[in-house]
């Protein structure tokens, strides 16, 4: 204790950093169905996460803030667990080659340092989804540290742990076993046939905590992604069945634009550049003086970004998805970022010391999350309730359309029926649903299609809303009328009002007004959907040749969200209205958005032709074919232009 107090301060003191930025209420991503599981000691979805829902329990009970905020502070104890473990490694790895307890301790507090205050590691470690992230970095720090002991009770503890860290996100844990194998393969004189077998018991025990999910299940909870009863039904819940579709569309090309996504916007972009830069040369030469743990981390780290980058299979350009998966790999980039700076530098304590700091501070201030004033998405949850009308149902898709109509109505209580397509034909589910709301009537399994229209027949007696995320193939003979952030289906009063008087309703903070920081999550699931609201109302009155209003609202929705197929929309409102000038501004704005917009270039041909300008028509025409060569509007016009030009009706 008397050896460490002041690096202890030291830690205290990034606590309170971390406490300052933690956000109030919950992120926009799963973290709604995360605390809501924490909340009803529910089954997340697939893996289940047993281990962090047994945590966030008792975090639950805690007395501080709303159970949003408790939720978060679960991932601030395990991200500055993780740093203080980091700092311990690094400190045992520096005992092979250096004496100097201040400049090891101060090394080994800038690796923590550079973890923590990593933006992906920051952001993770604020938030409630975050908190699985977190716990999973808190594990692979604990297992490295713990084999890095090279003791037999260390090791037993080590598989305990390992074990135990399964329950929690394994498929992130699982990949540490090539570096685990190899450390062990180095140091196979400190295990024998005995200490394996005893391993893989401390293993089994540890491994023993989806136990939970058979036990909580057999209390029919509120909240559970499935009926966990036999064998077959754990292993489609352990070993994520229910995605595997998508990852299976996984090709060699999605991994090499994985990796070139993580290279470009993750490691250069949230480490500062020179330092990884300074990594590689000196690598080689760490590698002559601890040879066997700079392939351990290699390895582990390696492992890690490969298994990411060749499974995950996000929609295209949601590149940005596979962030939260590789908050770990940023242990080892913090490991050798913090022992190259050493290797450099180690003739030069005070260099070190003043560079180290500099560092930090710098990391600090670019790095800050800016989460401290973040409502958003507790905003967005509270502007679907303002829709739903009581005693309505709520047919939803999307992460976040999910969690938020499912924390709305378990844990808050409102009084409307979230319905959710993607899991609605699982039979667990119908049960499950019938157990929560025994006024909903279910029809017979069928297709997902025909389920959706017999179920909504089947409940006419209430309001039936949709949320503005959709498969379009499953809804293509159902009516969707704009309703603020839903769209109406039925309407039990057979009153149909389309008006933008619900966004009038609705709070914005931190996207309109005190403008806040917000990741691609936020970004994609929530702001832009407010604008996708907008679009979809002025979409239906451009339809029906009410320009102005469509206008207004393309406008309003270009706010939240730039998107070029609006802003063409919006100069086609502009062009019938008359007003050629602010068409020709929207259609170049669209452009200036997406070079490939082809109808934004088709569209600005007619100005030119207003204007006489026919060569620069014709060049407009020519680019809305490059982008796209079955753009029937720009083949017309330029047959038209060269029967003008043949007639000489143009000069």
């Amino acid at each position: 204790m008397k050896k460490f107090f002041l690096i202890y301060i030291i830690f205290i003191l990034f606590m309170f950093i971390y406490f300052y930025s933690v956000p109030p209420a919950y992120n926009c991503d799963d973290s709604p169905e995360t605390t809501l599981a924490y909340y009803t000691l529910g089954i997340q979805h697939p893996p289940g996460y047993p281990l962090p829902t047994l945590i966030g329990k008792i975090f639950m009970s805690i007395p501080c803030g709303n159970f949003m905020f408790r939720a978060n502070l679960i991932s601030v104890l395990f991200n500055i667990l993780a740093g203080f473990f980091i700092f311990l490694i690094v400190e045992k790895i520096f005992k092979n080659f250096s004496t100097d307890l201040l400049i090891n301790n101060f090394i080994s507090l800038f690796s923590s340092a550079v973890y923590l205050f990593n933006y992906s590691s920051w952001l993770q470690g604020i938030i409630a989804k975050g908190s699985i992230y977190s716990l999973n970095a808190f594990f692979t720090v604990l297992v490295v540290y713990l084999l890095f002991q090279n003791n037999k009770k260390y090791f037993y503890l080590f598989s305990f742990l390992y074990g135990l860290s399964m329950g929690n996100h394994w498929t992130s844990m699982i990949v540490l076993l090539p570096a685990i194998i190899i450390y062990l393969i180095f140091n196979r004189k400190l295990i024998n046939t005995k200490i394996i077998i005893n391993s893989i018991v401390f293993f089994i025990i540890g491994f023993s905590i989806y136990l939970f999910v058979f036990i909580r299940n057999s209390t029919q909870p509120i909240y559970s992604w499935g009926d966990i009863k036999t064998i077959k039904d754990f292993i489609w819940l352990f070993t994520r069945a229910q995605y595997s579709g998508i990852e299976t569309k996984h090709t060699i090309f999605h991994t090499f634009d994985l990796l070139y996504f993580y290279f470009k916007n993750l490691l250069l972009k949230e480490f500062l550049p020179l330092l990884i830069i300074i990594i590689i040369p000196v690598i080689a030469m760490l590698y002559k003086k601890i040879k066997n743990i700079i392939i351990f981390i290699l390895t582990a780290y390696f492992s890690l970004i490969i298994s990411v980058t060749s499974l995950a299979t996000p929609p295209a350009n949601t590149q940005w998805l596979i962030k939260p998966y590789l908050v770990s790999s940023n242990i080892f980039v913090s490991i050798l970022i913090a022992l190259s700076l050493f290797e450099l530098l180690k003739n030069f304590k005070k260099t070190i010391i003043f560079v180290g700091i500099l560092i930090i501070f710098i990391t600090i201030k670019i790095n800050y999350p800016g989460y401290r004033y973040y409502f958003i998405g507790y905003d967005y949850s509270k502007n679907l309730v303002k829709t739903a009308s009581k005693g309505s149902i709520v047919i939803s898709e999307g992460d976040m359309n999910i969690g938020a109509v499912l924390y709305e109505t378990l844990i808050n209580k409102n009084e409307f029926i979230p319905f959710i397509t993607v899991v609605s034909l699982y039979d667990w589910y119908r049960k499950q649903i019938k157990r929560n709301f025994s006024e909903i009537n279910l029809p017979e399994k069928s297709d997902i299609t025909t389920y959706l229209k017999n179920f909504i027949n089947l409940n006419l007696d209430k309001d039936i809303f949709y949320t503005n995320v959709y498969n379009e193939e499953w809804i293509k003979d159902i009516n969707l009328f704009p309703d603020g952030m839903l769209l109406l289906i039925y309407s039990k009063n057979k009153i149909f009002v389309i008006s933008d008087y619900k966004f009038k309703l609705y709070t914005y903070r931190g996207i309109l007004d005190r403008k806040v920081k917000y990741d691609e999550f936020t970004k994609r699931l929530a702001i832009e959907n407010y604008g996708m609201n907008y679009f979809k109302l002025a979409n239906f009155f451009m339809q029906n040749k009410n320009y102005l209003s469509g206008f207004i609202f393309f406008k309003k929705g270009i706010l939240f969200y730039d998107n070029d197929a609006a802003m063409v929309n919006a100069g086609l409102c502009a062009y019938y209205m008359g007003n050629y000038d602010e068409a020709e501004k929207l259609w170049k704005a669209a452009i200036k958005k997406n070079k490939n917009s082809s109808y934004a270039y088709s569209n600005l041909a007619f100005i030119y032709m207003i204007k006489k300008e026919y060569e620069m028509a014709k060049q407009m025409l020519n680019l809305a074919l490059k982008a796209n060569p079955e753009n029937q509007t720009a083949k017309d016009l330029i047959i038209q232009i060269d029967k003008m030009q043949k007639s000489n009706m143009i000069f």
